[in-house]
């Protein structure tokens, strides 16, 4: 039930991140300080959840070696 979830946020905080790009390069907005706060804001999000589940894995792993 928790993998679910953890998906389905990733997959929107990729939706947002897809309609922050479009927005950026069609020019649709006057003003892309959101739209580049947003990008940067996501990527450290998904780089900390990219993190933690390697650290997870790796961490399972070594404690079924030993």
């Amino acid at each position: 039930m928790m993998k679910a979830f953890w998906i389905v946020v990733v997959l929107l905080v990729l939706a947002a991140d897809w309609a922050a790009l479009h927005d950026i390069l069609l020019g649709s907005e006057p003003d892309y300080t959101q739209e580049w706060t947003w990008l940067v804001a996501s990527t450290l999000v998904l780089a900390g959840l990219a993190w933690i589940a390697v650290r997870r894995r790796r961490r399972g792993r070594s404690a079924e070696t030993e």
